[in-house]
């Protein structure tokens, strides 16, 4: 095994999450990119790809997202934020201060 791989190995066995050891290849290898361009460095070294598989969660129907947004108090209402995608289509939504992101299926706004 070559040691990008040990290395990568070493970081998922230390709970590193997939999508964040992928985060760190690719920044690695920018790194290194860079480093040949300014002639810092004569070789770029592999860095391998690792696949990721974190399909979305939690789909809500406009309806239902429109449920809980009354639900909520109304100091707290505007926090919820719906991004419009093209064509007017709800694409997602998300309360502003982190909390966990909630995605809608289509709708026409």
């Amino acid at each position: 095994m070559a040691l990008e791989e040990e290395c990568v190995d070493a970081r998922l066995k230390e709970g590193a999450a997939r999508a964040t050891v992928q985060k760190e290849l690719a920044c690695l290898g920018r790194m290194f990119r860079l480093g040949f361009q300014g002639s810092k460095i004569s070789k770029v070294p592999y860095f391998p790809t690792i696949t990721v598989d974190n399909a979305r969660q939690g789909f809500l129907e406009y309806e239902a997202f429109e449920a809980v947004r009354r639900a909520l108090p109304a100091h707290l209402r505007p926090l919820v934020t719906v991004h419009i995608g093209p064509a007017g289509v709800a694409r997602s939504c998300f309360v502003s201060n982190g909390a966990k992101l909630i995605w809608l299926r289509g709708k026409r706004a």
